[in-house]
Order: C-alpha cells, then sequence, then structure tokens
C-alpha cells in the first residue's frame, strides 16, 4: 500500500466516524433549536457562503491570470523557430490573459462597491 493509498483510507475512515457522530448531533441540535438560533445559523452560513464563493472567484482568476503569464514566458524564453502555429498560440494566449486580468479587475471592483454599499469594511485580498 502506497502512501498516498494509506493518506485516503486514513481520510475515509475519520470521515465515515466523523459523520457517522456529527449529522445525528446536528439533527438532534436542530430539531431542539429556537427559531432565533436557526436564523443565527442560517446568517453565519450566509457569511461563509459568500467568502467562500469570493475566494474561490480570486483564487481561479488569480490562477488563470499566472498560467497565462507562464505561457507567455514560456513563448518568450523559447529558442525553437516559431511556426505560424506558434504565433498563433501566442496570440491565443495574450488575448486570453487580457480577458481574464480585466475580468479579475472588473470583478474586484464590483466585490468593492458591494461591500461600500452595504457599509462593510473594505477588505483587500
Amino acid at each position: 500500500m502506497t502512501g498516498f493509498e494509506m493518506v485516503s483510507l486514513v481520510i475515509g475512515v475519520a470521515g465515515l466516524i466523523v459523520g457517522s457522530v456529527a449529522l445525528p448531533t446536528f439533527v438532534l441540535t436542530w430539531s431542539q433549536a429556537s427559531d432565533d438560533q436557526k436564523a443565527k445559523f442560517w446568517g453565519v452560513i450566509t457569511k461563509l457562503r459568500k467568502k467562500a464563493y469570493r475566494g474561490w472567484v480570486w483564487v481561479s482568476c488569480a490562477v488563470l491570470v499566472i498560467t497565462g503569464i507562464g505561457k507567455v514566458a514560456d513563448f518568450v524564453t523559447s529558442s525553437e523557430p516559431m511556426t505560424r502555429l506558434d504565433v498563433f498560440l501566442l496570440l491565443m494566449n495574450l488575448m486570453s490573459l487580457i480577458v481574464f486580468t480585466v475580468t479579475s479587475l472588473i470583478l474586484f471592483v464590483i466585490f468593492r462597491l458591494e461591500d461600500k454599499k452595504k457599509g462593510l469594511p473594505v477588505i483587500t485580498p
């Protein structure tokens, strides 16, 4: 058994144990909770969803921009002769890099405007 398989097995067993305890505990707690406590729970879940969504957007935009920069840098530093296909791929990489960079900046502005509108402290990543 490889190390990866061992880690996967340990995570799977731990997940089963935690799931078998956590799910009934949550159901029992939920059934005994008041409406105010349930509303507070959904408020926390809403905040976590918003943070997870924003985090996912930032990470995905950063990965796409970094990938585009890496592809352009690989092309620039390559010593192989250029073909028409290479030029076409370079133009496509530059175009996607520009699109993803502009999209990232637009999302950054949208998130900041949402925070300002709601009166939240403006947080920069």
